[in-house]
């Protein structure tokens, strides 16, 4: 998936999906990557493009998700438009 051609809320909630996980279980999964509390109010905050992830957050998400760092600045790109 291209990460230029779309939003980065949507771009995670479509690679979330594809790893089958919740808003909660994926927050669970970048809470521990992180090693702090994400909510899953976050994540569907990020998802919508109400808030961006911290650069930490970002990181978390990237180990979770299995993003290569391509993906990884494409991501931040996106965000930095917002």
């Amino acid at each position: 998936m291209d990460f230029t051609d779309i939003s980065f809320g949507h771009n995670l909630k479509v690679h979330r999906a594809i790893h089958k996980l919740t808003q909660a279980g994926f927050a669970e999964q970048v809470s521990r990557a992180l090693g702090r509390p994400v909510s899953q109010v976050a994540v569907s905050q990020w998802e919508r493009g109400q808030r961006a992830p911290s650069y930490g957050q970002l990181l978390a998400i990237q180990h979770v998700l299995n993003y290569d760092d391509d993906q990884l600045v494409d991501a931040v790109h996106q965000l930095a438009a917002l």
